[in-house]
């Protein structure tokens, strides 16, 4: 029916008429079903083109155009979900593009992806909820409880009940655990 350049041949495609290379060589007959090996043998042979049944050039070019405006459409819906691209990590990036191709494949069969709704303004959080507000000064006048491991006490035992300890010694268990760290020096600098 038409003539198709080679960079457009695709896997199963028929030829209308025998291919010959440009010296003249028969290379594939009227009627063959192409593979992935036959094109590449096309272009390494230097073939431009084929007679493709039922296949014209421009079909195959209006089909990739319409594609890539998929692909673009799809990306700007992406975009409106995703923050913009940039030196985001690995797998964010896989997951944006996973979902531009998701998303052209749905608007390629006419079913594009529906919108998520709008809002305008935020939900309100649940009464009972951040009932306190946080300030600098409400953080700094009430007292910060810092939790202590378990293992932590049995250490500064183990410490304080050898014959070899010293105060460097117990300093050292005392200084990974922060909150014991912390009790000290509020101690040491009360006016108590």
């Amino acid at each position: 029916m038409g003539r198709v350049s080679v960079n457009h041949l695709k896997e199963g495609m028929v030829l209308e008429e025998d291919l010959t290379a440009p010296n003249g060589r028969f290379i594939l007959g009227k009627g063959a079903v192409l593979k992935e090996n036959h094109i590449r043998m096309f272009k390494i042979w230097g073939v431009a083109g084929a007679s493709i049944v039922g296949v014209e050039d421009g079909e195959i070019v209006r089909e990739e155009k319409l594609r890539e405006e998929a692909l673009l459409s799809a990306a700007s819906f992406a975009a409106s979900y995703f923050p913009p691209e940039g030196d985001e990590p690995l797998p964010a990036a896989a997951i944006r593009d996973f979902c531009i191709r998701k998303f052209a494949v749905m608007i390629e069969s006419g079913r594009p992806p529906s919108p998520l709704p709008e809002t305008y303004r935020l939900p309100r959080p649940p009464e009972g909820h951040f009932g306190r507000t946080f300030s600098a000064w409400n953080l700094a006048k009430n007292e910060v409880r810092l939790v202590s491991f378990p293992d932590i006490y049995f250490k500064i035992q183990e410490v304080i009940n050898s014959p070899l300890s010293s105060a460097t010694s117990i300093a050292k268990v005392v200084g990974k655990d922060p909150s014991l760290t912390a009790r000290l020096l509020r101690l040491v600098n009360s006016s108590f």
